[in-house]
């Protein structure tokens, strides 16, 4: 499942790796466009949920159950989260709604 709520993967606008078009840095994530609401994939704890910093913008963080806390899920650049930090999440939830904030276009 994807953050849509969609076994369809969402376009992708800024792939991870070095950036294309000009950009002279790496880019440490993967862009996703052409949906408004952002759900959990999984199950698991938020461990952030505010303004994360001037590039990321707004963001919602949460690790997923059954990883060990190995893995975190991170969103940025959100318009608004529906969640707050300590809260736990079931697959499907909302958690956000997409956004611009921070360095995004």
């Amino acid at each position: 499942m994807w953050p849509n709520g969609s076994d369809v993967m969402p376009k992708v606008s800024s792939p991870y790796g070095p950036r294309q078009g000009g950009y002279s840095s790496f880019h440490e994530g993967v862009d996703l466009v052409g949906y408004r609401d952002i759900v959990a994939v999984l199950d698991g704890g938020v461990t952030w949920a505010a303004h994360y910093n001037s590039a990321a913008g707004n963001a919602v963080c949460f690790k997923p159950d059954g990883f060990g806390g190995a893995v975190e899920i991170k969103h940025f650049h959100i318009a608004s989260w529906n969640v707050a930090k300590g809260a736990r999440l079931s697959k499907r939830q909302k958690v956000a709604t997409m956004g611009h904030t921070g360095n995004a276009t």
